[in-house]
């Protein structure tokens, strides 16, 4: 079982998925499912009983996500066929940009 759920925030949707639980301890409670949002950087077991709480906040996780200043900057040397490949993923994936999609990877726990 895999949902996908577009939250809307600003101009924009964002992809929620809605699978499974994956955590063992949750795998045999029959209301459990696992809810990720990478623009959110949320990904957790929840309720799905409460899932309507959750559709209401993941715009303000988005908001506080955004509103945090990027003020560092890396710089990554890539061939051009490496850079389309990596826009096509950020582009298949919803990422905005390459950046976007580039910090969510290096970042997931």
């Amino acid at each position: 079982m895999e949902n996908t759920i577009y939250i809307p925030y600003g101009t924009k949707k964002y992809p929620v998925v809605i699978t499974k639980p994956k955590d063992p301890d949750f795998k045999n409670i029959k209301t459990a499912i696992y809810v990720e949002c990478d623009e959110a950087w949320f990904s957790q077991e929840w309720d799905i009983w409460d899932l309507w709480r959750l559709i209401e906040l993941i715009p303000e996780l988005i908001k506080e996500k955004r509103a945090e200043k990027k003020q560092s900057v890396v710089n990554l040397r890539i061939s051009s066929d490496e850079k389309d490949q990596i826009e096509k993923l950020a582009k298949q994936n919803w990422y905005k940009n390459i950046s976007s999609y580039i910090r969510a990877k290096a970042l997931v726990w």
